[in-house]
């Protein structure tokens, strides 16, 4: 009923403001989740047919909407960022995938997003091969310009997610990733979550010098959601042994 109610409320959005990118952009994101709810977070091979049948359905609405909404002003990273979404559900292959995520970039090319949900893409989980997201992200730091390591930087954390040691498992960089938050940091230093990211990564790429360093200026603005549970702590004490 949750659903219905608020596939409603974006209907109303939509027939309100029919010219506005933002609701369409909204409505396309609602289709997309309502998608992911369809298919639930099982294996393949655990997704019911009806699951399956839903999951594409709502797939094929939330692309609908996207194309007809595409020469909407003001435009809006979100819009390619939902067809990323889109295009990963749908299976497309490397070459047209590809195509979305470069012309993602050229409107916007220090949104990093696109480069992560580009890398999720390329897990063997979804449409890659081992090394294939590494690589990939290691070509983005020649062909970006001085945003390059940066964008390596958030790469490294968002793919973190799925690992338990991103240094130890895959081919990830702890040298593109800390020059990285390096320059992120330099832009943006009053961010507790960049420095909450490079301070784990730091921790789980065993460089206690810099884990010190950054948790002296973390002090308590600890972000929860960047460390998993009693990891903060953990890595604090570590780091602080350090003479």
């Amino acid at each position: 009923k949750m659903w219905k109610l608020h596939e409603t409320i974006h209907q109303e959005w939509e027939a309100k403001y029919p010219n506005s990118s933002t609701a369409q952009i909204a409505k396309a994101q609602f289709y997309i989740n309502y998608a992911w709810q369809a298919r639930s977070s099982r294996y393949a091979n655990k997704v019911t047919e009806e699951g399956w049948r839903l999951f594409h359905e709502r797939l094929a609405q939330a692309r609908t909407v996207l194309d007809q909404s595409k020469t909407l002003k003001p435009a809006c990273p979100v819009w390619w960022l939902s067809y990323q979404t889109v295009a990963l559900g749908q299976d497309w292959d490397r070459t047209e995938y590809e195509a979305l995520f470069r012309e993602a970039v050229k409107f916007e090319p220090e949104f990093h997003h696109f480069d992560c949900y580009r890398a999720k893409y390329l897990m063997p989980r979804w449409h890659g091969e081992p090394g294939d997201w590494e690589k990939a992200a290691e070509q983005e730091v020649a062909l970006r310009g001085e945003v390059g390591l940066q964008i390596y930087a958030a790469i490294i954390a968002d793919q973190a997610i799925y690992h338990g040691n991103i240094f130890e498992e895959t081919a990830a960089s702890w040298q593109k990733t800390s020059k990285g938050y390096d320059q992120l940091i330099g832009r943006f230093p009053a961010s507790a979550v960049i420095h909450n990211q490079y301070c784990r990564l730091a921790y789980l790429a065993g460089d206690r010098e810099k884990a010190k360093k950054l948790f002296e200026k973390i002090g308590d603005q600890k972000t929860a959601k960047t460390w998993r549970k009693n990891e903060f702590q953990r890595a604090k004490t570590w780091a602080m042994s350090a003479k």
